[in-house]
């Protein structure tokens, strides 16, 4: 590109300058050198306006070539934060009058542009009311041109500025309105798009102490989900177009026929290197069974070396980490995707592509956490105080999942506020261990779990009607000996009883008279 402007420099064609020079600064700003795409960006601007025919509809040229001119240079001042000239140009793309349904579009990039930048500048003067005249803009620009997934992003930004003024009556309803103006759209960014909405109208809730919020939530994250999995489909689908299969497959059956003309001279060979072979193999596996056997002791002890170092500081990390979670770091993410998300979807297509990677990256985060900042809301700070309720939510849970029913019964000579902290937390984790070998092994229809007090000893017995196992077989993982380490860290014991079609049972006692 650099290379024909240099060629044209000098050419009469001022319509073909301004293609190339526009072009160089594109690349530029793809390139984030933001400095150089202003640069030939008002180069380009400079030919429009030079041209000796620009009353008459700009000449050659036409007020899109203008429009999007002026959105681009404001784009690049904006991502310098040199907002004084991102205001300028905007504004000079917004005075524009008889414009074409393209370029109202373009008008209602920079009135998103300008409510973001007042909604963030706190220093000028009623940014606020500013931010909120220009999304109303916008609003008013893609109702007239009957986009309705702009409209419904637009009152979403719109939104964002009540919510940080904390009205939060006033946002909550802005946000519902954006949702019933796209709740039939089923496109991917329309979903996107009411993701978003919903995710902000859970946050409003919560502010307003609206439990429903947590339904709202929930509903973002689906739609998010779903998203996910919808671009996956579409670029697995776009991959299989794209493959020529007939030509693979003629490709292929070239490949046989030569292969099956080689046939006939390697065919002797090739059964005297498989017999050769299937000898040394047949001693290689020997050889090998004997080195396994003498290996297992040692990584047997290896692992259980490393398990008991790791629960040795686990429970105490988990306690920071909810303690973390709860005073804030849910909510801080919360807010940090929604100011990102707000930035995103208001902005140029330039800072719609630098806070992409960021978004990506919190929706993954929030994706990892979900269940887990879930788990440690209702777990871990509630299951010295709820421990039967935590428990029967873990098997409420896994029932779902692997199709099975469950009966739960607790001693009524229990009383679990009175048992220590440290017994339950352990007998809470080798529960879940037991749920989770129930859901991925066991295939059972019913599941017990039976807690008792009996002799100063708390006695727990978990039965599956699954397919069973052989106890005597050796298995790779480390999950019976996780649970019977954590046995024994609260001086109990456990004993696994299965056969196989017989099903499963669990036995763990725990003396109750050291732990008060």
């Amino acid at each position: 590109a650099l290379y024909l402007n240099e060629q044209i420099k000098y050419s009469k064609n001022t319509h073909l300058q301004f293609k190339t020079t526009f072009l160089i600064a594109k690349i530029y700003r793809q390139n984030k050198e933001h400095k150089k795409a202003i640069v030939f960006f008002k180069k380009s601007l400079r030919l429009i306006l030079l041209n000796p025919s620009n009353n008459e509809d700009l000449g050659s040229f036409n007020n899109r070539d203008y429009s999007e001119n002026l959105l681009r240079l404001g784009g690049e001042y904006q991502l310098l934060k040199m907002n004084d000239s991102a205001v300028f140009y905007y504004e000079k793309l917004a005075k524009l009058n008889s414009l074409t349904d393209e370029v109202l579009g373009f008008q209602a990039s920079s009135f998103s542009n300008l409510a973001g930048i007042y909604q963030k500048d706190t220093t000028m003067l009623n940014h606020y009311e500013k931010a909120i005249e220009f999304s109303e803009r916008a609003i008013a620009i893609h109702k007239k041109r009957n986009k309705r997934v702009s409209q419904a992003n637009a009152i979403n930004n719109l939104a964002n500025v009540y919510l940080l003024q904390g009205d939060f009556e006033k946002s909550k309803k802005k946000y519902s309105e954006g949702i019933n103006i796209i709740k039939r759209d089923t496109s991917s960014l329309a979903i996107e798009i009411k993701a978003s909405l919903y995710n902000n109208l859970s946050w409003a809730m919560r502010q307003l102490k609206e439990y429903e919020a947590y339904d709202y939530q929930e509903i973002s994250y689906n739609m998010k989900n779903g998203l996910r999995d919808l671009e996956a489909q579409e670029k697995l689908e776009r991959v299989t177009g794209e493959y020529n299969v007939d030509v693979v497959r003629k490709e292929g059956k070239l490949q046989k026929q030569k292969a099956q003309n080689l046939t006939w001279i390697i065919g002797i060979s090739s059964v005297a290197v498989i017999l050769l072979l299937a000898f040394l193999l047949i001693q290689y596996k020997l050889r090998q069974q004997n080195l396994s056997l003498q290996l297992i002791n040692k990584e047997t002890a290896s692992q259980l070396e490393v398990l008991n170092a790791t629960l040795a500081g686990e429970e105490t990390a988990r306690k920071q980490i909810s303690q973390e979670l709860h005073d804030g770091v849910l909510g801080k993410l919360f807010g940090s995707r929604m100011g990102l998300g707000y930035l995103e979807l208001q902005a140029s297509t330039e800072t719609q592509l630098k806070y992409e990677s960021f978004l990506n990256e919190l929706q993954h985060i929030e994706q990892e956490i979900r269940d887990f900042s879930h788990k440690l809301h209702h777990n871990f700070s509630s299951v010295e105080v709820h421990f039967i309720k935590n428990i029967d939510l873990e098997l409420q849970e896994k029932s779902l999942l692997g199709n099975f029913s469950y009966k739960l019964l607790s001693d009524k000579k229990l009383f679990w506020e009175n048992i220590a902290n440290g017994i339950k937390l352990e007998l809470y984790r080798i529960l879940q261990e037991c749920f989770q070998n129930i859901l991925k092994h066991a295939k059972p229809s019913r599941v017990l779990l039976d807690f008792k007090l009996a002799d100063k000893q708390l006695l727990v017995k978990l039965v599956d009607d699954g397919i069973g196992f052989n106890t005597n077989q050796q298995f790779k993982g480390i999950g019976l000996k996780n649970i019977q380490v954590r046995a024994e860290k609260i001086g109990g014991s456990i004993q696994v009883l299965s056969e196989k079609t017989k099903g499963t049972t669990v036995q763990i006692k725990i003396p109750m008279s050291e732990h008060g």
